[in-house]
């Protein structure tokens, strides 16, 4: 009597493979496959297996050397991912770059070996995925110092299966070394939760292995800590037939949901919306924690034709007395010190700073975003006294005339939150939802932890190196994503779709006029930041006069 396993193929019958002289033989007998195909179903938050031991010592080697030492990586950086990329990609290489192909032979036998027929087939047995198609899909990528990739879960088009193969150091990574592959769970609103539920190290000549599947395999990067290089040979299995349109929709579908309607609150005091100057008894106001050299009317102008020009400004040490620059920054130092954020890694728990009135939130209401478009802390009940000292919504209509006359537009309604990103932890996505319909007024009052106000070093924030900044992106032609940029993250950058990047800086009020069909995003802070960024975000209305003209330029450019 035959007996079969649960794909129906005969249990016993040996599959006759070498692995291509590169795969371990045994990795395709049907005990190693049902054993693979038990831990993958059984495997949590969503089917994966990972495979020990994937290929031959020898062969394996040889491959990581040729990677190491014939391909060239590319410095790419976005929203989602900083990492090195090499731009050739492995299944057209012969054809794209055959001088450097002919240096890494090694590296294709196992490229081949990966696309076999009968790892295909292992492939299938192992995720019951269904036929695998010809394509072959595949790149190297190098996560250094630093590097990451953000929460997502890979759908596009057709891909039907997800590998990553480290071919990380032989001698062993830990978790010290950060780096992890990281599983996200589901929450009760169907979307992936804020952090990770589980973590895998990349152990050298080890394959990762799941389904693509939409809204359901989210997963990202660790940031990598130390100074061993995150090697990889990534890719996908495609389909054979295609996808179901539904299925290869569903992420493009996400990341071009539209930008739900913002809910502006009137400025408090101010319901009709006056124009009227500012009265002594708003400067009096103001006074307490606006710095004097805003408050000064010969300032003003100056300011203007700069906004007027550029449509975006930074006021550094925009606030003074309670909320002075060495009180914020030591506030947020103490916050940090209890929290275990002291910018030496490896990364604190991802609970870390969670309470004391701070939750750990997507924004969804404040800043009309799906959940896994941005993650921040928001506070839940009344922040802390030098926090509030310095919060414009208490003497909101003496701040609003004070905005008409720093930058000559009049903003008409809010929408505010306070947010806290930790290093190692916080960020937000360009995303449709970030966008807007109509020019808005987007006002940033930034702070940031140091444990010695004194010793605070600008620099080490503006390099941009460990993330913080925020920019602002054009969308690309879908009106969703934002395109690849690089470089420093400081104003004036002009890369790829980037209009603008404001770098974190203390105590500065950051303001940015907001075009419609442009996105946003804060960049991932490094573990290695110095502190936290914390910022309150006030989102303006604008009054109808005082929108753009669209059409302005149009003359001087037909012109050219």
């Amino acid at each position: 009597m035959s007996s079969y396993a649960a794909d129906g193929e005969p249990v016993g019958k040996k599959t006759k493979t070498s692995g291509g002289g590169v795969l371990d033989p045994a990795l395709f007998g049907d005990a190693r496959c049902a054993a693979l195909r038990r831990t993958y179903e059984a495997a949590t938050p969503f089917p994966h297996v990972v495979v020990e031991n994937l290929g031959l010592e020898a062969p394996m080697e040889r491959a990581r050397l040729e990677a190491i030492g014939e391909l060239k990586a590319d410095y790419k950086e976005t929203d989602l991912f900083k990492v090195y990329q090499v731009p050739q990609d492995l299944g057209t290489i012969e054809r794209t770059a055959p001088e450097l192909a002919a240096k890494a032979p090694a590296l294709l036998r196992l490229r081949d070996a990966l696309y076999s027929a009968e790892t295909k087939r292992l492939v299938e047995r192992v995720t019951g995925c269904g036929p695998i198609g010809d394509a072959v899909d595949c790149s190297a990528n190098v996560y250094a110092r630093g590097g990451h990739l953000l929460c997502h879960d890979d759908v596009i088009g057709d891909r039907l299966v997800s590998y990553v193969l480290y071919l990380t150091e032989p001698e062993g990574w830990s978790a010290d070394d950060g780096g992890s592959f990281e599983f996200y769970a589901l929450g009760a609103d169907g979307e992936p939760e804020a952090a990770p539920c589980a973590r895998v190290a990349p152990a050298w000549n080890s394959l990762m292995l799941f389904r693509v599947e939409p809204s359901a395999s989210f997963h990202s990067v660790q940031e990598v800590y130390g100074d061993k290089p995150r090697l990889t040979i990534s890719g996908w299995y495609h389909a054979r037939d295609g996808r179901d349109g539904a299925a290869s929709r569903a992420s493009l579908a996400e990341l071009t949901r539209p930008a739900a309607p913002r809910t502006f609150a009137r400025f408090a005091g101010d319901d009709d919306g006056d124009d009227d100057a500012l009265s002594d008894a708003d400067l009096d106001a103001l006074r307490a924690w606006v710095s004097p050299v805003y408050l000064d009317p010969a300032t003003w102008p100056k300011l203007k034709d700069h906004f007027a020009e550029s449509s975006a400004a930074q006021l550094g040490g925009f606030a003074c007395g309670r909320a002075s620059r060495r009180a914020l920054a030591a506030a947020g130092a103490v916050a940090d010190a209890a929290d275990g954020f002291d910018g030496r890694g490896p990364q604190p728990d991802d609970a870390a700073g969670v309470g004391g009135g701070w939750a750990l939130s997507s924004l969804a209401a404040a800043q009309a975003a799906p959940p896994r478009a941005r993650w921040a802390l928001a506070p839940t009940a009344r922040p802390r006294r030098c926090w509030r000292a310095c919060a414009p919504t208490r003497r909101a209509r003496a701040f609003r005339r004070l905005v008409r006359e720093l930058v000559g537009v009049r903003p008409v309604g809010q929408d505010v939150a306070a947010r806290r990103f930790r290093p190692g932890c916080d960020y937000t996505v360009a995303h449709g939802a970030t966008g807007c319909d109509e020019p808005r007024l987007d006002l940033t009052f930034c702070f940031l932890s140091h444990a010695d106000p004194a010793a605070f070093d600008a620099d080490v924030w503006a390099c941009g190196d460990y993330g913080g900044f925020e920019t602002y992106v054009e969308a690309d032609g879908g009106g969703d994503r934002a395109d690849v940029y690089e470089g420093d993250a400081g104003e004036g950058r002009d890369d790829g779709g980037d209009l603008l990047s404001v770098e974190a800086a203390h105590n500065t009020l950051s303001v940015v006029l907001h075009d419609p069909g442009t996105l946003r995003f804060v960049k991932y802070l490094s573990v290695e930041a110095p502190g936290s960024r914390w910022d309150l975000e006030m989102v303006c209305e604008l009054h109808p006069d005082d929108h753009p003209d669209p059409d302005a330029g149009d003359d001087e450019s037909e012109d050219e």
